[in-house]
């Protein structure tokens, strides 16, 4: 009777044993896959953001560029040198329509500078401020100062505006990059 009783006793636990042993395995194997997928996913997402931020800025920094183009375009037919410039009024109106769409094109702008700081893409985000400092400066110039740039001035604008823009896609391209690292 004994020896029964330790059969069944040697038996449950053997059995008992391998069930705990199976589920926790079980177990351990069914968190990984979630934490693993929950992982992917939020790669995914973060990437998406990023990619919707590039052509939300791309509209942003082509719209800024248009205005850019448009003074120069105007003022390349006029002394470089002359300190004052004064426009007429379909030029005026030629900037101010370009201007339009550059303002159009903030809520773009705000939205990925919204969306580089949810995703703590903090240097990327200071330089995308960097650019709508730069931006105001021209615009305050030209529509609240009512100074016009000569065409020497705007080509120096000009390239300041293309070098920051060029630092903040840098930034961006490498955060994007440390993502999936």
């Amino acid at each position: 009777m004994e020896k029964e009783w330790f059969e069944i006793v040697d038996t449950a636990t053997k059995i008992g044993l391998g069930a705990i042993i199976t589920g926790f395995f079980t177990y351990l194997g069914m968190k990984l896959s979630h934490t693993n997928n929950q992982k992917r996913f939020m790669l995914e997402h973060k990437t998406k953001v990023l990619e919707k931020v590039a052509d939300d800025v791309d509209l942003y920094f082509s719209s800024w560029n248009g205005l850019v183009s448009k003074i120069a375009g105007i003022t390349k037919h006029m002394n470089h040198d002359q300190d004052t410039i004064e426009f007429t009024q379909k030029q005026y109106k030629n900037i101010k329509d370009r201007d339009i769409e550059l303002v159009e094109s903030w809520a773009q702008r705000q939205t990925s500078l919204s969306k580089l700081r949810l995703l703590k893409a903090k240097t990327a985000s200071e330089k995308l401020i960097k650019c709508f400092k730069l931006e105001h400066e021209l615009r305050d110039m030209i529509f609240f100062e009512k100074e016009y740039p000569n065409y020497n001035k705007i080509s120096d604008y000009r390239q300041k505006s293309k070098n920051i823009q060029k630092d903040f896609q840098l930034e961006l391209a490498e955060f994007y990059e440390k993502l999936s690292a």
